[in-house]
């Protein structure tokens, strides 16, 4: 009515700014950009992930058929694409990653590992949905 015209872009420009502001006022630290396609092969560790992670979050009609998954854990040794996996999630389905170091957990005095433990996933509460990286 205003003869302002409002385009796509404009939201999804708007959208990555408030994420920016979001990650950066949690202390989630800036993840270069990680598409499915930088992942090679992994096909069955990729369709894993979109049907625990994407899938809910690209239809939230699923939660409230009884589809309630919470996250999921990566492991193995070293170098095979977990890190990259990881970061191609946060990419593609527009979540904070939060990574978090060991040194940042643990402390010598009692109870304070198990506060830092706390502050992280608070954190993460804050950032839903998120990638908390250990």
């Amino acid at each position: 009515m205003a003869g302002v015209t409002i385009l796509w872009e404009d939201f999804q420009s708007a959208l990555d700014q408030l994420q920016t502001e979001l990650s950066q006022a949690i202390g989630a630290p800036k993840i270069p950009t990680v598409k499915w396609q930088d992942v090679g092969g992994l096909q069955e560790v990729k369709r894993e992930i979109l049907d625990t992670v994407q899938l809910p979050l690209e239809h939230p009609e699923l939660l409230t058929l009884g589809l309630r998954r919470t996250g999921l854990l990566l492991y193995g040794p070293p170098g095979t694409g977990k890190t990259m996996l990881a970061k191609a999630v946060a990419t593609e389905c527009a979540m904070t990653f939060l990574s978090v170091k060991g040194p940042e957990l643990i402390n010598m005095y009692v109870g304070q590992s198990e506060e830092n433990v706390r502050e992280v996933f608070l954190r993460a509460k804050v950032a839903a949905p998120c990638v908390i990286f250990f």
